[in-house]
């Protein structure tokens, strides 16, 4: 089912629609963070799933690096333990974007300290949000790293048998205690990261509103405010170039399909 996207200008102290304020709209703003939940339970998955495709086939199709990865990255867990955390991260990186509200209070200015870096120092501000978020996942890591090993939870790697669905479920019982950590480091570096949810959300929501697309039942609703905000708007919105419109669908392709290969890894392969 779609939506045609025309002009829908908020009224002051208003939000773009469909968010709406708690205090002016108890349900329905109960029910648009009841879908926002969702969809970031599925991103989260699909986070996961690419992960581990990508994993399998930089280390596992080729029989000289997979002996070189296999011999070096040692003890075995080690190896299991980087594709566990790599989940995580992604995980929580994709749950997080899909439900970046740019209209909360204080996400409007993010980005502000990266721009006035790039000012002064001409550092690019993507590049610069994505290391300092690196630096504060690995300290956050390294504490939670500690706390595991002063607990000692007791973790197994599960090997996939049985029914499709029983080796599905393997993506959350194996490993399940590095996920997490790989989860929450994400979530503890996640401000730096809010200038990188809010430029990937503006790019899409732009192309969209620019040339009047369609949104969709399944797009999230903050997404489909960022649209509506910029449909209603006084500036002109100029859609990207066919380039950069290709390089996303593109985008979008490849991610849709390793997760599907990365689904079919953890049922039938790993």
């Amino acid at each position: 089912m779609a939506s045609a996207v025309t002009p829908q200008a908020a009224a002051p102290g208003d939000l773009p629609p469909p968010l709406v304020r708690l205090r002016r709209h108890p349900l329905r703003w109960v029910r648009i963070r009841a879908v926002l939940l969702v969809d970031a339970v599925v991103l989260a998955h699909l986070g996961a799933l690419v992960v581990a495709a990508v994993y399998y086939l930089c280390t596992q199709t080729d029989p000289a690096v997979k002996h070189w990865w296999d011999s070096t990255v040692q003890p075995p867990s080690l190896r299991h333990d980087i594709r566990d955390v790599g989940e995580g991260v992604l995980a929580s990186c994709f749950a997080q974007g899909v439900v970046w509200n740019h209209f909360a209070r204080g996400h409007a200015s993010a980005g502000a300290r990266f721009a006035e870096l790039r000012a002064r120092r001409h550092v690019p501000v993507t590049l610069t949000a994505i290391a300092t978020a690196v630096v504060v996942g690995a300290a956050a890591f390294a504490v939670g790293e500690a706390v595991i090993a002063l607990t000692k939870p007791h973790v197994r790697q599960v090997v996939p048998h049985g029914a499709v669905w029983t080796r599905a479920a393997t993506l959350w019982t194996s490993g399940y205690d590095k996920k997490a950590l790989g989860f929450v480091a994400a979530v503890v570096a996640r401000r730096p990261l809010h200038v990188v949810f809010d430029r990937v959300q503006l790019w899409f929501a732009r192309e969209r509103a620019a040339r009047s697309l369609a949104l969709r039942w399944y797009h999230p609703p903050v997404f489909k405010a960022r649209v509506n905000a910029l449909a209603g708007g006084d500036a002109t919105v100029d859609p990207h170039p066919v380039a950069l419109r290709v390089l996303g669908g593109a985008a979008l392709a490849v991610g849709a399909g390793l997760a599907a290969f990365g689904f079919y890894v953890l049922t039938y392969v790993a």
